[in-house]
């Protein structure tokens, strides 16, 4: 049984998304089968240290040489984009975090839907246009990689998207610091950065459309993690980001970006359509089983 490209496992409608007491403690997780995830809430908000966009583990090193197959330490390389819409004289935000006392920006507040295709799509509204975006970590190789579209648009609409490079394990927290190198080279499609010598870099890349970088290196203070407190432990901390990716989305059409620490990531489209397709084709065979589709059913419905 054929599996279409937007049938859902989950559906969350504005008004369930907007229960916000409810939708912080409904999570989603991406893994890359090599030890590496992305996880979040259905809001992309942060509410625990572990979640990013980009978690992955460093090799471990004996004598100074990587050790094949051998992990070490997770690390939250990338925790999030600050992404701003812009066009027709107006600006709208769809990306939110938690800081002492207030939320900001409030991205929520222009969301639609959340959809698991099974990986997680978000639907915004931007005036008379719809904007999607899609998560999934590669099983190919260690990357994150979104998908953007926009339809339905009157004039045309501008993505600025600000990544926020904790650079931290998992289980720490991070605040500013003078160890940190603030430099960004510009490559091809986007940006490498490597904020501290003894981590790799970060490239972020972007594919189906002309990128331009705006320098301005800032630290974002007192990200707060909800969750962290509730449990008793600290859960404030700064994040550096290096400056703002602009992108311009054409109607129709699909923009993608990557992020790895595994060098810079080649023809994210066919990445993508490969991705993806190996992902609708293991969700027919479940439901082609009825063992396997019992199952999944269970897991959705707990």
């Amino acid at each position: 049984m054929p599996v279409p490209e937007k049938s859902a496992l989950l559906h969350f409608d504005r008004g369930s998304l907007l229960t916000l007491e409810r939708s912080m403690t409904r999570e989603w997780l991406e893994t890359d089968g090599l030890g590496g995830y992305a996880s979040s809430t259905i809001l992309l908000c942060s509410t625990r240290r572990y979640h990013g966009l980009l978690v992955a583990p460093l090799p471990t090193r004996s004598e100074g040489r990587s050790v094949p197959g051998g992990l070490g330490a997770r690390y939250v390389f990338l925790s999030r984009f600050e992404e701003t819409l812009s066009g027709g004289g107006k600006s709208v935000p769809i990306s939110m975090a938690r800081y002492p006392g207030v939320w900001a920006p409030h991205g929520h507040q222009a969301i639609e839907a959340f959809d698991l295709r099974p990986w997680p799509s978000f639907l915004y509204l931007f005036g008379s246009a719809q904007i999607e975006r899609d998560i999934l970590m590669a099983k190919s190789r260690p990357a994150v990689l979104l998908r953007y579209r926009v339809s339905g648009q009157r004039s045309p609409v501008v993505l600025s998207l600000r990544p926020l490079l904790p650079f931290r394990e998992v289980d720490a927290l991070t605040f500013e610091n003078i160890s940190l190198d603030p430099a960004t080279e510009r490559i091809e499609g986007g940006i490498r950065c490597r904020p501290y010598a003894d981590l790799p870099s970060i490239h972020i890349t972007v594919g189906g459309a002309a990128v331009r970088f705006e320098a301005d290196p800032v630290w974002n203070r007192r990200t707060e993690y909800a969750s962290d407190i509730a449990r008793g432990y600290d859960g404030h901390e700064d994040q550096f980001s290096p400056g703002t990716l602009r992108i311009q989305l054409e109607s129709g059409k699909d923009v993608f970006v990557a992020a790895s620490v595994h060098g810079q990531v080649e023809d994210l489209e066919a990445l993508w359509k490969r991705e993806t397709a190996a992902r609708r084709a293991a969700l027919a065979e479940c439901v082609d089983d009825p063992v396997r589709s019992r199952a999944a059913a269970r897991l959705v419905a707990d």
